[in-house]
């Protein structure tokens, strides 16, 4: 990262927007984050790789995820880290909560629309 904040190439300057790729190494190796990162190993290889034998569990596991996420939101806002999984995640998140149960639908889309609000109306589709 410091190498390439030395060549002067876009994207790479610490300063102006925090949606580029120097914040996102930052991020990445941030031990602030480090729920964040360990929330993602746990989305994909604890919950996502056993949705179907168990997809309830599945689904108690990635409101867990949602949860640390939020937790860490609150300090970091505007953590591009975050911001990039949910604009990855956005559509099957919706998909994987559409099917459970109303209590876990309705903690789903709170905590949702919480960490990502610039896109409740999308994760209404859950409630529907």
């Amino acid at each position: 990262m410091n190498n390439a904040q030395q060549s002067n190439r876009a994207g790479w300057d610490a300063l102006g927007s925090t949606r580029n790729r120097y914040w996102l190494v930052e991020n990445l190796t941030n031990q602030q984050m480090l729920a964040v990162r360990k929330g993602i190993y746990k989305y994909h290889r604890l919950a996502l790789d056993t949705f179907d034998e168990d997809p309830e569990s599945s689904r108690k596991l990635i409101i867990d995820v949602l949860k640390d996420m939020k937790a860490v939101r609150d300090v970091f806002p505007n953590s591009i880290l975050i911001i990039s999984f949910l604009d990855a995640k956005r559509d099957e998140l919706i998909n994987i909560f559409s099917d459970g149960s109303l209590p876990l639908k309705r903690e789903a889309f709170d905590l949702l629309a919480t960490i990502d609000p610039s896109k409740s109306s999308e994760y209404q589709k859950i409630m529907n």
